[in-house]
């Protein structure tokens, strides 16, 4: 694994072969960052979060080869959640407690807690009623079925 300066890791991780971890990263108590996860500079991941193999954070919306750290977006992933192989979260982005986001999904905004994100780019799919993602994407849905 490969540690910029700065960072801070809780008790009790896992940290796989061939993770990256940028600079001023902050990993909570009881998490597992597998094999090839990047996890860039400025992600806050809480407890209990599982990092798939060859899954990425960034910490850009539209990444360029070089920026200042003003520029930079923080990630924050909260408690309990579950983000799968191949994973890429966009930087700025808000992951709820519980959550889970599938294989190879591309998440570009929010997630709620308990969300079910899948597809590229990520779509909720959860079906809780009282989901603010899963109500939009139904309203969305109906509005098409009516034209």
């Amino acid at each position: 694994a490969h540690l910029m300066e700065g960072v801070r890791i809780g008790v009790n991780c896992s940290i796989a072969e061939g993770v990256f971890i940028g600079k001023n990263v902050i990993i909570g108590a009881n998490c597992k960052i597998a094999n090839h996860a990047v996890i860039y500079e400025g992600t806050v991941i809480k407890n209990s979060v599982y990092v798939g193999p060859k899954a990425v954070l960034v910490n850009a919306k539209y990444p360029l080869a070089h920026r200042k750290a003003r520029e930079l977006l923080s990630t924050v992933v909260e408690d309990n959640v579950c983000i799968e192989a191949g994973a890429l979260i966009a930087g700025g982005v808000h992951i709820g407690k519980g959550a889970t986001i599938a294989i190879r999904a591309r998440v570009i905004g929010n997630v709620p807690e308990r969300g079910f994100m899948v597809d590229r780019p990520a779509k909720c799919r959860c079906e809780r009623e009282e989901c603010p993602l899963c109500i939009k994407q139904r309203k969305e849905k109906e509005k098409y079925a009516k034209s």
